[in-house]
């Protein structure tokens, strides 16, 4: 509030030093024997008392007649009421020219002249007027135009947003149902492995609801969730799952959106392990490549499958991708000789309020 009277005081204050100047050296000319000073006086005074008149008039046009005021009036009407603001506005500053400018400041009598004189003046006096009304009204219509832009942009992050949560929302119950699946099958077997295999499972949990509500972690914590839920699918193959998993110590730091690696490696396990007949062997690597994190996970399949590359899990990650890596990320996923193979490269992430400027990789 106080913010925005300042600067109203602050336009008014620039407009009346400009003004002032610029009648003083308009009136030095009738005025030649005055000094500087007494010209100065004289256009500072003569702008002092119009400016209430054009504030006036500026006001009125800012807050009756802009877009915003006028909900549910007729074009019409304010274009009359506008008009008619204006015309006041310069008969009132003529009124003021004549009975109280000429006789109390320039100290003479005012001239009528001719017509032609009269209407020159009056032009003269409506586009003074007009002028200030229309920096005036520049100056609003732009802050407007500002205003719902960033709006506009508010509501776009507010969609995306939402978007982002009900993917992760949809993503979690989807793992939680095939994680609890799992160890449901240890305790039908009455497995000893069954109580670690809750434990594994609530640290997943507790990462998940408390520790990745940030735009970005460390791609440790990220690789740390995926070696909980490797030990814990262990747990449920036991020695016919080999898993190797390959990383670079120099990119734990990097940071990247929480949970986009988990889905790749769940992959894996659920439409290449769970469903081999035989012995199951799951490679992962994590590498910096050109600045460019990539993550490759292969495994073993018995054969091509529609759902392998157009489950609920890759579709969620594709998505999710979309709204935080837009046009910085490329992941493929196909077979190659028996194997099933996840490609996901990625660049810097989208943060808000910011757009991206990486390279596109798509």
């Amino acid at each position: 509030m106080y913010r925005r009277i300042g600067l109203h005081i602050a336009f008014w204050l620039a407009y009346w030093l400009l003004t002032g100047y610029i009648e003083s050296v308009l009136a030095g000319s009738s005025f030649s024997d005055w000094t500087l000073f007494a010209k100065l006086r004289l256009g500072y005074t003569v702008e002092l008392f119009t400016l209430p008149l054009k504030m006036a008039a500026v006001y009125w046009f800012l807050y009756r007649l802009l877009p915003g005021h006028v909900a549910g009036r007729a074009a019409g009407s304010v274009i009359v009421e506008g008009t008619a603001v204006i015309l006041a506005a310069v008969m009132l500053y003529r009124l003021l020219v004549q009975h109280v400018i000429f006789p109390y400041l320039y100290h003479m009598p005012y001239e009528s002249g001719s017509l032609a004189y009269q209407a020159s003046r009056f032009l003269w006096s409506f586009l003074d007027i007009v002028y200030v009304m229309g920096i005036a009204v520049a100056i609003r219509m732009a802050r407007l135009r500002i205003q719902a832009l960033k709006r506009e942009k508010q509501l776009v992050e507010e969609k995306l947003q939402s978007e982002l949560r009900f993917l992760r929302a949809q993503a979690n119950p989807h793992f939680l149902f095939n994680t609890l699946n799992n160890i449901y099958g240890m305790a039908r077997k009455q497995s000893p492995q069954t109580a670690e295999a809750v434990l594994k499972l609530s640290k997943l949990l507790r990462y998940m609801l408390y520790e990745c509500t940030a735009d970005t972690v460390p791609l440790s914590k990220e690789v740390e969730v995926a070696e909980n839920f490797i030990e814990l699918e262990k747990l449920r193959y036991g020695k016919r799952l080999v898993v190797h998993f390959q990383k670079e110590a120099d990119c734990l730091h990097y940071p990247i959106a929480p949970l986009l690696l988990l889905p790749l490696v769940e992959n894996a396990f659920k439409h290449g392990s769970g469903e081999s007949r035989f012995d199951c062997r799951i490679d992962i690597s994590l590498a910096l490549e050109g600045g460019l994190l990539s993550f490759r996970v292969s495994n073993t399949c018995d054969e091509p499958a529609r759902e392998t590359t157009a489950g609920i899990g890759l579709q969620n990650l594709r998505r999710q991708l979309e709204l935080l890596y837009p046009g910085s990320h490329r992941l493929e996923a196909g077979f190659e000789a028996g194997l099933f193979v996840a490609v996901l490269q990625l660049g810097s992430p989208k943060t808000k309020g910011a757009s991206n400027t990486n390279a596109s990789l798509t």
